[in-house]
């Protein structure tokens, strides 16, 4: 199993797109919850980096996606010229209808049919205040970019997202 954590493997990755932060990927992420808020940074700071460099790539957020999916399928369709059906509007509505349940079926790692509007909120309150806090610690650099600080529920809320991609 690979670990991102440890990724003295991929060098040329580091030095393309961390080189300043090789001390992130020299660190062992013991505690899952700190290995997957590392995960998330440095996958979003490369797709932010390569979006920046394609201003015609759209950029999307998942929950942004998921509050609003027949919105947000219809226009990516759109965008690339593929024919929106009734079938697929149909599927799409099934899918991520409010009235599905939001987590996945116990002894399931995921699940297809899910309440999407409800799965950011839900993820918020299963976390402590002291996860939120020390993922927004781990990832605010790049969470900045994309999210409010006020996305974590954290107390001090006086961080607002500075200017960056502009979503898409």
């Amino acid at each position: 199993e690979h670990d991102p954590g440890h990724s003295a493997a991929e060098p040329e990755l580091i030095e393309d797109w961390f080189a300043g932060e090789r001390g992130l990927f020299r660190r062992e992420w013991r505690d899952p919850l700190e290995r997957a808020a590392f995960c998330w940074r440095v996958l979003n700071q490369a797709l932010l980096a390569q979006a920046s460099r394609h201003p015609d790539w759209p950029v999307l957020r998942h929950e942004d996606v998921s509050a609003r999916p027949l919105e947000h399928f219809r226009e990516l369709y759109a965008r690339y010229g593929l024919p929106w059906r009734p079938r697929i509007e149909r599927l799409v509505g099934r899918l991520t209808s409010n009235a599905n349940p939001v987590e996945a079926a116990s002894g399931r790692v995921q699940s297809f049919r899910r309440n999407s509007g409800e799965l950011l909120a839900h993820g918020i309150r299963r976390m402590t205040p002291t996860q939120r806090a020390r993922i927004y610690e781990l990832t605010r650099e790049i969470a900045e970019a994309l999210y409010p600080a006020s996305t974590f529920g954290l107390q001090d809320e006086g961080a607002r997202a500075r200017p960056g991609i502009a979503l898409r």
